[in-house]
Order: structure tokens, then C-alpha cells, then sequence
């Protein structure tokens, strides 16, 4: 299936990196269940998946693809991979999937980062000790 929304250009960059944020952040506590008891995916960095710019780069589309997809094709990009990388770092704490929102807002797991260097959107990993990935 294939959802399309729009982030509305006229609220500057502030509010596209906070809207990006909330979208990986819900995306990942509501996939975390799946990805933890179905999908069985393996760790991120033992899965073989690379870095890798989406084709349509600078043209103002963006794709959020869930792990099973950037695991089949092999490739994803920062905000793809953080959602894979979140559910792992959830499941590593042992947290269970309805705790986890309680967890970020106390600062005890990791969450989304995100940076706008004025072109680009940046997406990060903040873990509880203050370090990113």
C-alpha cells in the first residue's frame, strides 16, 4: 500500500525537521510489536544493508520505507534506517512496546534526532547517554 502525504513548505524548515521527527518516532512505536515477535529481522548491521540515497534525491519526494523493505532490496536511506535501528535499540533495553513512549519522554531510550543544515534534513539516532548514532 502506498500512503502519500505533504508537509506544508510555508512553515519552514523548523517544522519539517520536528514533523519528520514525530513521524519516524510514532512510525517505529507502532511497527516496534511487529518488528519484534514477526518480522525477526536481523541486526541492522549484520542484515548486509548499506547506505544508499534514495533515486529520487532532490526532488522533493521521500520515501519512509519500513525495514522488511529496505531488508529485501538491500539498501535505505537515514530516515529508513533509523527506524530499524530504534526498534533494535528498544528490543536491546528490553522494553516492552507499550512502555516505550514513556521511555523517550523520560530520556531513558533512544529517540529521533533530526538536523536541517539549511538544504538537507539529517536524520539521527539519540541514545540515553546523550551519544548518536
Amino acid at each position: 500500500m502506498l500512503i502519500r502525504t505533504a508537509f506544508p513548505e510555508e512553515l519552514g524548515p523548523g517544522y519539517l525537521s520536528w514533523y519528520v521527527k514525530c513521524y519516524l518516532q510514532g512510525s517505529a512505536v507502532g511497527i516496534y510489536p511487529a518488528f519484534l515477535w514477526r518480522w525477526r529481522l536481523p541486526p541492522l548491521y549484520q542484515a548486509g544493508v548499506q547506505w544508499q540515497l534514495e533515486p529520487q534525491h532532490g526532488s522533493g519526494v521521500e520515501e519512509f520505507a519500513l525495514p522488511t523493505t529496505v531488508y529485501r532490496r538491500g539498501w535505505g536511506d537515514c530516515d529508513d534506517l533509523v527506524v530499524w535501528y530504534l526498534c533494535e535499540s528498544w528490543k536491546r533495553q528490553g522494553l516492552h512496546p507499550l512502555h516505550v513512549l514513556s521511555a523517550m519522554a523520560a530520556g531513558t531510550a533512544a529517540r529521533v534526532r533530526t538536523i536541517w543544515d539549511g538544504y538537507e534534513l539529517h536524520v539521527l539516532i539519540r541514545m540515553p547517554d546523550g551519544s548518536e548514532e
